[in-house]
């Protein structure tokens, strides 16, 4: 690329439902939201515009976050836990690599990664786990009882 990319934002989108902002004022790009798992359990179902090819969410994500590096611009998605992720330039994670097959994506703050992770369990398997956690312990419990 020949000439710096300067970008200057501040929308309120919907994202399947979900209020978030995207806001810029150069290079850097924050995208905001209260859901933050909700915008990026979007992001990584959406489909790629026609003539692209076809590629699943994470693979989908990583090769945005390489266009976003090229072009000089790096995107942070935010949530009320903090910094979820970053994408595009000045970002090198080699998690970022295994997951979506570019270094320019990488995690940001445990507490915040932790709600994706969260978000994308099956909520009726984490029930059915701690109810069997519970019937073991109180039968545990119950064994060693003279």
């Amino acid at each position: 690329m020949t000439g710096q990319i300067r970008v200057e934002a501040d929308l309120t989108i919907d994202v399947d439902g979900t209020p978030a902002r995207l806001a810029s004022d150069g290079d850097r790009l924050v995208l905001s939201s209260a859901h933050p798992e909700r915008v990026w359990a979007a992001v990584l179902s959406a489909a790629l515009p026609a003539g692209i090819g076809v590629m699943d969410g994470p693979r989908a994500v990583g090769r945005v976050a390489s266009e976003l590096a090229a072009a000089g611009l790096r995107l942070e998605v935010t949530g009320p836990r903090g910094n979820v992720a970053q994408l595009g330039a000045g970002v090198q994670s080699r998690l970022g690599r295994m997951v979506t097959g570019s270094v320019a994506v990488a995690p940001g703050a445990p507490s915040a990664v932790a709600v994706l992770v969260w978000s994308r369990l099956p909520r009726r398997g984490i029930a059915i786990a701690a109810v069997a956690l519970s019937a073991a312990v109180a039968a545990v419990t119950l064994r060693r009882r003279p």
